[in-house]
């Protein structure tokens, strides 16, 4: 049998016991004192009060109610409703009530309780249907159905039943926790508020409700919702912010004992170097932690790499594996723009010593770099550290390439193992009609060794073919043909030998389009000029061949 450890999907579960906070965000000591608080509420106070636990969405509500329910003294009932999973008023204030009285043996207080429910039931039914009435024919006829059944006779009885039901209840203690309440609609989230301020405020109740104060005041109405939130929440509780130190902690954390469950030789320094650094122009950080904004994050994140991170293991380094996997879940795009740009990425297209004597061509480099990442500094600054050829670009001073060190600990940055950590997400071989048009901006530029460049990134990401056949439905676009055809026809010198012999199906209609872009009394000129310089003659004799079948040429 094997000894190694299962490994599981990490669900957007919240904490449930102190033991696991210890590796989190340190809710205990909130939890703790809400606890303390409201067994001191229940040894000198009766009366029903409603704490409001607030926060946006991941922030850890429900782990501080899950928290607190530990802290809780036994001799207090805990009665926990989902509001969000009932689909009507009538199940929603149904439900309630049935919950509430299963946490009752003393058969007094569980008959006064359903009393209550089938009179209010019997109420609220009364006035929808005299509601109705006045509404489709006379208020004349409402009133008659009113004092027929005698309305006010049931709300009498009501409260009668009510003032038991308190009477009963002072030798009980009740925290009844609503969690999510923001998921259910307006109108639910209305009833649930009468329910708790009108029609189920009993003796010895305390009510926890946990929801995104923003949602329910925007839900509820934007002059109506906060007034209306004030009434009925009697302790407003905020959520204690998760601060940036905290969730660094909790994903590294994370991270450790993943590298322990994998066998992971992860370089921890590195890991704290991409977590979180200075970017030394200004004091001000950066790091792959500014990308998460909550736990939920955390555990999105973590579930994703673990998974990952078990199939690959063996052919890339850990900590470049959980940068990559960041920017993969949080900067979709830019992680899109990384894995088609390996040769801007990686691969020095002059000798390093003649960058800075090229300013032109660095910041040419530098302005491809800068549509990667776009506006995020953040991230400028992550594929910088990622990418050592980025970071010598933007610097004057001359740095030494450590290729070898590169490809022996299975880094990104190497060109041994660039394709590896895309190996799960293959390369997308669709080609952008922005990528495109910089082709043809280079070409109308007349600027050689941009192509050349440019080419060259297609070819790493197999989009050579791609642009070649989208030229000819967008040769019109092509303001100096003769230059195109002059560059095709010098591709062998530029790039490998026998580029065009290799690539000759794909390059040929674009050439014919060219020619036919071309005066005619310049044509032949061209064509017998470039035919010397070329070294393939299998390239021109399949082109002179394909012109001359289609006949193209006026």
């Amino acid at each position: 049998m094997s000894n190694k450890k299962e490994i599981t999907f990490n669900k957007e579960r919240p904490i449930e016991t102190v033991h696991e906070d210890q590796n989190g965000l340190n809710r205990a000591n909130f939890a703790k004192n809400l606890a303390i608080n409201i067994e001191n509420y229940f040894k000198y106070n009766t009366e029903c009060i409603t704490i409001g636990l607030m926060g946006e969405w991941g922030s850890g509500k429900t782990s501080i109610i899950n928290l607190t329910k530990d802290f809780i003294d036994d001799d207090i009932k805990i009665m926990e409703f989902n509001p969000w999973i009932y689909s009507s008023y009538n199940q929603l204030i149904g439900q309630f009530f049935d919950e509430l009285i299963s946490q009752f043996s003393d058969e007094a207080i569980i008959k006064d309780l359903q009393a209550y429910w089938l009179k209010l039931n019997k109420s609220n039914l009364i006035k929808s249907a005299s509601s109705s009435l006045i509404s489709f024919f006379s208020k004349e006829l409402g009133d008659f159905i009113e004092n027929i059944i005698e309305l006010d006779s049931e709300e009498k009885s009501l409260k009668k039943i009510k003032d038991n039901i308190n009477k009963e209840l002072e030798n009980h203690k009740i925290v009844c926790i609503m969690d999510d309440f923001d998921r259910i609609t307006v109108d639910e989230i209305k009833e649930l508020f009468r329910l708790i301020k009108i029609m189920a405020d009993f003796n010895n109740i305390i009510y926890i409700i946990s929801f995104d104060k923003t949602v329910v005041a925007n839900a509820l109405g934007d002059n109506y919702g906060e007034k209306f939130l004030e009434k009925i929440i009697n302790v407003p509780l905020d959520v204690p912010f998760a601060t940036h130190d905290e969730l660094k902690k909790m994903l590294k954390n994370n991270l450790m004992e993943i590298s322990k469950v994998h066998n992971l030789d992860l370089d921890e320094d590195r890991l704290d170097s991409f977590l979180e650094f200075s970017n030394y122009k200004e004091p001000k950080y950066c790091g792959i932690s500014y990308l998460f904004n909550n736990v939920r994050d955390i555990k999105r994140f973590i579930n994703t790499f673990e998974f990952n991170i078990d199939l690959i293991k063996n052919e890339v380094n850990p900590v470049d594996f959980i940068v990559i996997t960041a920017i993969q879940l949080f900067s979709p795009d830019v992680y899109d723009r990384i894995k088609c740009n390996e040769s801007l990425l990686i691969k020095y297209k002059l000798p390093m010593s003649q960058y800075s004597s090229n300013p032109d061509f660095t910041k040419k480099e530098q302005e491809k770099f800068e549509k990667i990442v776009g506006n995020d500094e953040n991230m400028k600054f992550i594929l910088k550290r990622l990418f050592p050829k980025m970071s010598f670009i933007y610097r004057t001073n001359h740095i030494s390439d450590n290729a070898s060190k590169y490809d022996g600990n299975l880094l990104i940055c190497s060109e041994n193992h660039f394709k590896t950590y895309f190996k799960l997400n293959p390369i997308i071989k669709k080609i952008t009609e922005e990528k495109i048009n910089e082709g043809i901006d280079l070409i109308n530029s007349e600027d050689e060794a941009g192509f050349i460049i440019y080419l060259e990134e297609l070819l790493s990401v197999d989009k050579f073919e791609l642009f070649f056949d989208g030229l000819p439905s967008r040769i019109k676009k092509i303001e100096k043909p003769e230059f195109f055809l002059k560059l095709i026809f010098s591709f062998d010198n530029k790039l490998d030998n026998n580029f065009l012999d290799f690539n000759v199906f794909t390059i040929r209609e674009t050439c014919l389009w060219l020619f036919n872009l071309i005066k005619k009394e310049y044509r032949f000129e061209i064509f017998k000029n470039e035919v010397k310089k070329s070294k393939s003659i299998y390239f021109i004799f399949k082109l002179i061949k394909f012109i001359e079948l289609n006949k193209y040429l006026p």
